[in-house]
This record gives structure tokens, sequence and C-alpha cells, in this order.
């Protein structure tokens, strides 16, 4: 149960976000439209990742599985992205590019990359503080 937990950040962000890329335009707060669009998928998708990240490692607590969770999160991640942008094509006032896709994965691979720095940060002052 306790393990349970650690997915809750995740799975409330993922519902946000899902909830904003398939909300009609006009249903958006203007705080989000007035940002640029790439910028906003970069950003969103960087969060997406850093909480997968965090969950599975019990928010930085160990690395248990190795790496293959970090390839399988990237693709699974992305192809939900994918998914996402085509349904986003069907919402009124929405539309749909490659180049959101584009964004969707390299902000996958920030959020890795922000996770891993603060995995390893946490790693390092546990060992000079505990």
């Amino acid at each position: 149960m306790k393990k349970l937990l650690y997915w809750i950040p995740f799975v409330v962000y993922s519902v946000v976000l899902v909830h904003l890329l398939l909300t009609p335009a006009e249903n958006i707060p203007s705080f989000f439209m007035n940002k640029g669009d790439k910028i906003l998928h970069l950003t969103a998708f960087a969060g997406l990742k850093y909480f997968y990240f965090a969950a599975h490692t019990e928010f930085f607590r160990h690395l248990n599985k190795g790496f293959e969770f970090v390839l399988y999160g990237i693709v699974g991640l992305a192809a939900a992205g994918g998914v996402l942008e085509i349904l986003q094509a069907m919402v009124p006032g929405r539309s749909s590019s490659i180049t959101d896709i584009y964004f969707n994965v390299a902000g996958l691979i920030i959020g890795l990359l922000v996770a891993l720095a603060n995995f390893y940060c946490v790693k390092f002052l546990r060992k000079v503080f505990y």
C-alpha cells in the first residue's frame, strides 16, 4: 500500500495534463494560451517524466529496478503523448502537429535528466548527513 502512495503525484499530474490537453481552446485559462505552445509541451512532459521517475524510485530513495524502466517510461509516455496529440486534433479550437510530439519527447528527456540530477544529489546528501 505504501508504494502506491508514491504514484499519487504522477497520477494527479497526468490527469491534470490530459484534461488541459483535451480541453477546447476557449475553455483553457488565458495564462496557458499566452505562452508558447512548444514551451508548454516541453515543460508539461518534463514534469510528467520527473514524477514518473520519482514514483519509480520511491521519491529518490533507490534505483531498485535498473534503468530499463527509464527506457520503458520514455517510450510509453512518448506513445501516450502521440495519442494525446491525435486526440487533440479532434478537440474544437485545438490543433495537432508533429513538432508538438518532438517537444513532448524532448520534455521527457529533460525531465529525466532533472530527475537523475535530483536523485544523485539526494543520494550524495544522504551520505554526507546520515
